[in-house]
């Protein structure tokens, strides 16, 4: 894979799958950037893979919208977003209170629709229209469960934001895909 040229954005860059992808990313030729909470992981991920660290909460749009101003002064376009960032609560249903589940659907859900609307915001008026937007969510970030194995995700609601894969969104709207 040659990226050469390209940038990415990938949201929970500073660990596990994120970091792997953002590694993948540089070594393709792809200049990126990536986001976390945690400025010294994140810092420490970005010097050994080569890349861009935004401190960011994709959970809050002024995050998020700091995360692009952030990323365009470092690069001059965005051709790549990975929607990574996610995390999970893990405990009996009985256990589960509502602040932890909100926590959760806030960071893997409003999170992911908030970095893909600025990113199409931001696709509609740049000059070069054309662009991969992936969307990657986690695997299951909440399970639930009642002396059972089963549970619920939040991967599955983000699974139903329009996120996904856009080609040239203004002079081919019915090209846009939801996730």
């Amino acid at each position: 894979m040659n990226l050469k040229g390209a940038t990415a954005l990938v949201t929970g860059g500073s660990n596990g799958i994120g970091l792997a992808i953002a590694k993948t990313l540089t070594e393709a030729g792809a200049k990126v950037a990536i986001t976390g909470r945690d400025e010294k992981r994140l810092t420490s991920a970005a010097k050994a893979i080569g890349a861009h660290p935004i401190r960011s909460d994709v959970a809050k749009e002024p995050d998020v919208l700091r995360t692009y101003k952030e990323f365009f002064q470092k690069f001059d376009h965005l051709d790549i977003l990975v929607n990574n960032a996610g995390f999970g609560v893990i405990k009996p249903l009985v256990e589960m209170d509502l602040a932890d589940f909100e926590r959760v659907l806030a960071t893997n859900v409003t999170g992911a629709m908030l970095m893909a609307r600025e990113a199409v915001n931001i696709r509609d008026t740049a000059e070069t229209r054309s662009a991969l937007f992936a969307a990657l969510q986690r695997t299951p970030a909440i399970t639930a469960r009642l002396y059972a194995p089963g549970g619920s995700s939040s991967s599955e609601a983000a699974g139903r934001v329009p996120i996904a894969y856009l080609h040239d969104r203004k002079s081919s709207p019915e090209r846009v895909r939801a996730a």
